[in-house]
């Protein structure tokens, strides 16, 4: 996340780099280096996504999704900045926000996705949308259905829909009833960074579940956040297991994600949890199938997962 904030109210501040758009900058850039690396074929990197494009950091009030409302001077001076550096370090994918910017969510928003994104900032990778930002179209009162949010996003330059379904739902309908040209998707599925030049074409690399499970286990355990007897029961169960580290952020000492998220309207405890999911297959998605509030032992692994 590489959002300039300003506003103290606003619960997102922890994951950024603050207010100061220079220092964000060179934040952001960092981080894409650190991500992506030298060579995406090396297992260790990976796909740096840039978000929320833009100006997720500057809702009304302080209140997350709430509208932008801001002059184009502005925008670009102090908002635009860390984008703009994170494009120009490399990055391959960005993140759509919430929010609307000039009464356009940024999800449609064609001026954001192709003019300036694309057009002025020579971006070369995919834009991918926030967690079911298309579907809220309808809320924000810019799209009359499902259908009519899903037509406007890819039309703007939206490539993939994530979690939301709906492209999944009407691509095919829109392009057959002559609403969406072929093109549009042609260009779409033609753009992921797979295809992109500069030596970082993804080769065909994979890490065996043994030496993910002891790259995992040495991370965690050198973050200080859980033991090798304490992970160990949830490693290796069998394949296309993804295990994730994190709290919500009551333990400064600890690792901070700022954005912690309840299960079963429980709070993550102040030393973390371990979250088991698995994929759904032929979807995408993944779903819970364990979590644990302080840390995992035992008797959870034997009997909860």
């Amino acid at each position: 996340m590489v959002d300039i904030s300003v506003d103290p109210r606003w619960g997102r501040v922890s994951e950024g780099a603050g207010e100061d758009p220079y220092l964000g900058s060179r934040i952001a850039e960092a981080r894409v280096r650190g991500f992506q690396g030298d060579d995406l074929s090396d297992p260790l990197t990976v796909l740096a996504c840039v978000k929320h494009f833009a100006a997720y950091g500057a809702p009304m009030a302080g209140r997350d999704y709430n509208t932008v409302d801001m002059s184009e001077r502005y925008f670009r001076e102090f908002y635009l900045p860390p984008y703009e550096a994170a494009v120009d370090a490399g990055a391959l994918s960005v993140m759509t926000s919430f929010n609307e910017l000039d009464g356009v969510p940024a999800t449609a928003n064609h001026y954001l996705l192709q003019d300036l994104l694309r057009d002025e900032m020579g971006f070369e990778g995919f834009v991918v949308t926030d967690y079911t930002s298309i579907n809220e179209m309808v809320h924000h009162g810019y799209a009359a259905d499902d259908r009519d949010a899903a037509k406007k996003a890819v039309l703007a330059g939206v490539d993939m829909d994530l979690q939301g379904e709906l492209y999944y739902k009407y691509l095919v309908g829109l392009v057959e009833d002559w609403e969406v040209p072929e093109k549009v998707i042609d260009d779409a599925i033609r753009r992921p960074p797979l295809r992109k030049r500069k030596n970082l074409e993804v080769k065909k690399k994979c890490v065996s579940l043994q030496d993910m499970t002891q790259f995992t286990m040495e991370a965690l355990v050198n973050a200080n956040s859980f033991t090798n007897e304490e992970i160990s029961t949830i490693m290796g169960i069998e394949d296309n297991f993804l295990i994730r580290v994190g709290d919500n952020g009551h333990d400064k000492n600890q690792l901070n994600v700022g954005y912690g998220t309840p299960v079963d309207g429980q709070e993550t405890n102040a030393r973390g949890s371990i979250y088991v999911e698995r994929p759904l297959l032929n979807t995408g998605q993944w779903y819970h199938i364990a979590v644990t509030f302080d840390a995992v032992n035992h008797e959870h692994g034997l009997y909860h997962i």
